[in-house]
């Protein structure tokens, strides 16, 4: 199941929705910034960030479509972002 075998890369089926929108000259570092502290905070390994989309949604922030590339296989699931308890940033295994 793509949803729970580990994985090097995931990537959103769900937009993610950033959890604070830092100001950091532009959408995607603050984007990019957001995702680092999320995984750190769930205490998922480092990962390269790759924002495949961003939108600025009004009144709702950031939001994007992302893949993340990790050093060695993570399990699953990964669900991370504002909206992970509603089903936002919910993140499916990719084939490598």
């Amino acid at each position: 199941d793509r949803l729970f075998a580990p994985s090097r890369q995931w990537e959103t089926v769900s937009p993610y929705r950033a959890t604070r929108h830092r100001h950091l000259g532009n959408a995607s570092a603050a984007l990019e910034a957001d995702i680092a502290e999320e995984c750190r905070r769930l205490g998922l390994p480092r990962s390269r960030i790759e924002a495949l989309t961003i939108q600025g949604v009004p009144g709702h922030g950031l939001t994007a479509k992302v893949r993340l590339i990790f050093e060695r296989a993570v399990p699953g699931p990964i669900l991370i972002g504002r909206d992970r308890h509603f089903g936002g940033g919910l993140f499916v295994a990719q084939a490598a």
